[in-house]
């Protein structure tokens, strides 16, 4: 028989074993879960890694078929170096607030009266009142039925620039010869951004069409493209000076003029310029106005004064006045002696008629649209004393594209509903 101090002894000695016991079974139990953990994590990360390695060849193969498939349909390609085959002409009108009137519907209508199909129009409400002034271009154009499409903008500028663009500059007497350059200042950044926005990759030709001309061929714009398709060479400049004329079609040189030619010393230090630098005839007709006119009673009276040819004594004045001078026309206060478009002579009935321009208005203009692209817009700074379509002009020339226009192809302006007198 075992007595209870032999059963105490007993028991206290049993105890450590099955503490050791239950401790072993709990690290057992905590060794198997972690294994099972780590071996399900090295699968998961095998399969992780499957899938990524099949991710990355897919990608492989997905760009290996690519190159040697088509190009995907949305993605558009062209090759800038390919002329395009259509002669695509957009017509780009600045409106600002005098222009939204009556004569909008003689604008719109003698669009629609164009012969040439692919002709699309952008506008550009410049500084519009109110959205009831949209609203009226809007119905103006849905009223017109025009056969293309017109995309129409608005633009805003601020206090310090939209108040120069509330006055008629033909037609209102109260034009301030010092405020001038603001204005047009103005209108040379309006018609940048409608150019910025409106200009397509498939466009070829830019009319630049005021509001107030509404008198024109229904062939006019096929006639722009047909006309400069001629070459300068073949340009008839009958209505120029002498000076004019010569440096439209300068004389070649032979050799006895070259053998004439005294070698100096100074010939031998300067290096000779690079061929693009040196003054060239221009081989293409780039820029192309007609001549705008206006109808006042029974008399026909010039309306764009923009479209000049420099003189000995316009270009000698140009030393005489401070580089931020704006030369403008029409003015009194300051005689510009320059050969306006408008003052020559008319009579011929041939308007193929060409002659060479260092200016150019902007109230009807006809440009090649790789003249913008390449950089050639309406400077609202001062740029060789001229703002605006006469220093595109300017920047044009230097750029060696050609200038010409058309004194006997006129187009008209409408009159203004007040019978204001136009400057003589």
């Amino acid at each position: 028989m075992v007595d209870d101090s032999e059963k105490k002894r007993i028991g206290s000695v049993g105890q450590p074993f099955r503490r050791k016991r239950l401790l072993g079974l709990v690290l057992g139990v905590i060794l198997v879960v972690g294994c099972l953990t780590w071996l399900f994590a090295t699968e998961d990360c095998i399969d992780e890694q499957q899938m990524l390695d099949a991710a990355v060849d897919s990608m492989t193969d997905g760009v290996h078929l690519l190159s040697q498939q088509q190009p995907s349909e949305h993605v558009l390609f062209q090759n800038l170096n390919e002329p395009v085959s259509q002669e695509q002409v957009v017509v780009l009108s600045v409106l600002p607030p005098w222009a939204i009137g009556d004569s909008l519907d003689a604008y719109f209508a003698s669009l629609s009266e164009q012969t040439h199909a692919l002709t699309r129009v952008a506008l550009l409400v410049l500084n519009p009142a109110s959205p009831a002034t949209s609203h009226a271009v809007r119905n103006a154009i849905n009223a017109a039925h025009l056969p293309f499409p017109v995309q129409l903008y608005t633009k805003t500028f601020d206090p310090a620039h939209s108040r120069w663009v509330q006055q008629q500059p033909h037609q209102d007497q109260q034009s301030v010869y010092e405020l001038e350059p603001l204005r047009r200042s103005t209108m040379a950044r309006a018609r940048n951004y409608l150019l910025q926005t409106a200009l397509d990759p498939m466009d070829q030709y830019v009319l630049w069409l005021d509001p107030v001309v509404t008198d024109y061929p229904v062939s006019f714009i096929d006639d722009m493209i047909r006309i400069m398709a001629i070459p300068p060479a073949k340009a008839i400049a009958t209505s120029t000076s002498p000076e004019n004329v010569e440096k439209a079609h300068p004389p070649e040189k032979n050799a006895k003029d070259d053998a004439k030619t005294e070698k100096t010393d100074d010939d031998d230090k300067l290096p000779p310029l690079p061929q693009q630098l040196v003054s060239q005839p221009p081989k293409t007709i780039d820029i192309l106005a007609p001549n705008t006119m206006i109808i006042k009673g029974d008399a026909e009276l010039g309306y764009e004064r923009g479209n000049w040819q420099e003189t000995e004594t316009s270009k000698a004045l140009q030393d005489t006045v401070a580089e931020d001078f704006v030369f403008m026309e029409g003015f009194w206060e300051f005689d510009t002696h320059r050969f306006l478009m408008i003052d020559m002579e008319t009579t011929s009935s041939h308007n193929e008629t060409m002659v060479p321009l260092d200016g150019v208005g902007g109230s009807c203009l006809f440009v090649r649209a790789d003249v913008h692209r390449g950089g050639i817009n309406f400077p609202p700074y001062v740029y060789k004393h001229q703002l605006d379509t006469e220093s595109f002009a300017k920047a044009a020339s230097v750029d060696g594209y050609g200038i010409f226009g058309l004194p006997n192809y006129k187009v008209y302006a409408a009159p203004a509903p007040l019978d204001t007198d136009m400057p003589e």
